[in-house]
């Protein structure tokens, strides 16, 4: 016997995906499946209505892995651009936020209510570890662990 496992692979960049699920096909072989899809984390209404836009052996998550992020600019203080700031956080935290608001309700409601799955969000060690010239990437890291908790 031979069990099938879906997996769903999603991001921004969906070449880097079809690489990566072609990887994944030819080492697993015919017992997993693989279905790559792009997605904003930053745009709520695209978060919100991608599960349900995928084919129904995809849209039960099991596990939900949070690392989309990015440091932009190099600015400090008082210097930093205002769209910097709204890009790294619009990604690195509204877009986390964005992810565990659409997968986890799914989630809790498994096993006649008492849950199952997991999520595992990935922070930048600059939150604990800052360095010049990234000063506005101290707080994000923060933000993905409080969540965590």
């Amino acid at each position: 016997m031979v069990a099938t496992m879906a997996q769903r692979l999603q991001a921004h960049r969906i070449d880097t995906l079809k690489q990566v699920a072609s990887e994944i096909n030819q080492e697993a072989g015919d017992g997993v499946r693989v279905l790559p899809v792009k997605l904003g984390v930053t745009n709520p209404d695209e978060v919100r209505t991608f599960v349900e836009k995928l084919p129904t052996e995809f849209q039960e998550v099991d596990v939900l892995v949070n690392d989309a992020g990015l440091a932009k600019g190099v600015a400090k203080a008082p210097e930093i651009a205002e769209d910097d700031m709204k890009v790294m956080f619009a990604t690195n935290v509204t877009g986390l936020i964005n992810m565990t608001q659409a997968i986890l309700p799914s989630m809790l409601n498994r096993n006649n209510g008492e849950g199952s799955g997991d999520i595992i969000n990935v922070g930048s060690i600059a939150g604990r570890e800052p360095y010049v010239p990234l000063t506005i990437n101290i707080d994000i890291p923060d933000s993905e662990k409080s969540l965590s908790n």
